[in-house]
């Protein structure tokens, strides 16, 4: 997945806020999946990412899913 532009977007999505992040680091990302994987279901973008900085951990967003 890192291979496209060295980022992956990540979101988690399940009973509470909807969560989501830009990782350039693989360990980060198997860090926060570890951290949360009871919480949702987590999706990855098959796209490059829009944002070009990756903050390397999940955010609360404010994007609403129809």
């Amino acid at each position: 997945m890192f291979s496209d532009n060295d980022l992956v977007e990540v979101r988690l999505i399940g009973e509470g806020p909807l969560r989501a992040g830009v990782f350039s680091d693989a360990q980060a990302l198997r860090s926060e999946v570890r951290r949360s994987w009871q919480d949702g279901n987590f999706y990855a973008s098959l796209n490059r990412p829009r944002w070009r900085r990756a903050d390397n951990r999940l955010r609360v967003t404010r994007t609403v899913l129809l």
